[in-house]
């Protein structure tokens, strides 16, 4: 590997699979930012880059003083960079917020590499304007112009190329090989029950308990292994236990480096409304097949979600592995 000549910024433990990724892809090495707003996403970031033996890694956490004051912070991040390792010739990034854009217009890098997070990389191809990246003025030191002429690290890669965008291909192999046989699980779904993938709606989509209660119905005697994204209402997840009888897993790792080896077991169903492992599940494992249940628009407390889970609907179109059926009401 090149010798300390990148920097990988990142604010979530997809994030810094993808850039952990990226490194063994591009052959580079160098320093890890990350930026974390809980204590439990540090420490699954900290595991992940553990396991995986990443060193130089240097955590901010996002106060409200680093809100105010991130052109202080990142300021000084940049002259230890500076001291460091010299100036990064390549930025891997996972996010373009302000703090970051801020950072990587500073380095003016050579290179500029966006890594996936999750489906928001859909709509950074497809729907700009749902992620902040419409074009409009925005102050030199902020802009986010280098994002489209960044090279896309994606499991999206044929969707980019298709609106001009330079891409390799991300598949997460080389982060998985290395995380076999580190795991430790205590998962034994039998082939009859069913896998759910949770993804963050579970306070933003109307009536979504009578939603989950309908499709434990369709489920019959099968359990239902409920899968929670980090975000999901705490309370909700318990409500969906006591009152639906839906088993909730909250696992500490992404379900990307813990999936195969549970569910090759006995193949049990997988069933979702949508989330970034729906794809990356798939690329990992060439049987795998998945049913999506297509949430009505409407019911969506913001307009801007509503049109986001679309156009990732639209792209499940075309992947003949995914089934999508109408969510019951």
């Amino acid at each position: 590997m090149d010798n300390m000549k990148a920097l990988f910024i990142g604010q979530s433990p997809l994030q810094i699979l993808n850039l952990i990724e990226a490194s063994y892809k591009f052959d580079k090495r160098g320093a890890f930012y990350v930026v974390y707003d809980k204590d439990e996403i540090k420490k699954q970031a900290c595991d992940i880059l553990e396991t995986l033996d990443i060193e130089h890694v240097t955590f901010q956490r996002r106060s409200t003083m680093f809100r105010i004051f991130f052109p202080f912070y990142i300021t000084l991040l940049y002259i230890k960079i500076l001291l460091r390792q010299g100036r990064p010739e390549v930025v891997f990034y996972g996010t373009y917020t302000s703090w970051a854009s801020l950072l990587i217009n500073i380095i003016s890098p050579k290179k500029t590499v966006l890594i996936d997070d999750g489906q928001k990389t859909i709509n950074i191809v497809t729907h700009p304007s749902l992620v902040g990246l419409k074009k409009r003025y925005i102050p030199n030191p902020f802009s986010r112009s280098f994002v489209y002429r960044s090279v896309f690290f994606t499991y999206y890669d044929k969707l980019a190329e298709d609106h001009g965008l330079s891409t390799v291909r991300n598949n997460l192999e080389d982060v998985t090989k290395k995380y076999s046989g580190r795991i430790n699980h205590d998962f034994d779904i039998p082939e009859s029950d069913i896998i759910f993938i949770g993804t963050n709606i579970l306070s933003t989509y109307k009536n979504i308990k009578e939603v989950i209660s309908s499709i434990k119905k369709e489920a019959g005697d099968s359990q239902i292994h409920y899968f929670s994204h980090r975000h999901d209402n705490k309370r909700v997840l318990e409500e969906l236990e006591a009152e639906i009888g839906v088993r909730v897993v909250k696992n500490d790792i992404p379900i990307e480096l813990m999936f195969s080896s549970m569910w090759r077991k006995s193949k049990p169903r997988v069933w979702a409304f949508s989330s970034t492992a729906v794809e990356t599940l798939l690329i990992l494992n060439d049987e795998l097949r998945i049913t999506v249940f297509r949430l009505n628009p409407e019911k969506f407390q913001n307009q801007k979600t509503a049109e986001a889970f679309e156009s990732i609907y639209r792209q499940y179109l075309k992947e003949p592995r995914i089934k999508l059926i109408e969510a019951p009401h």
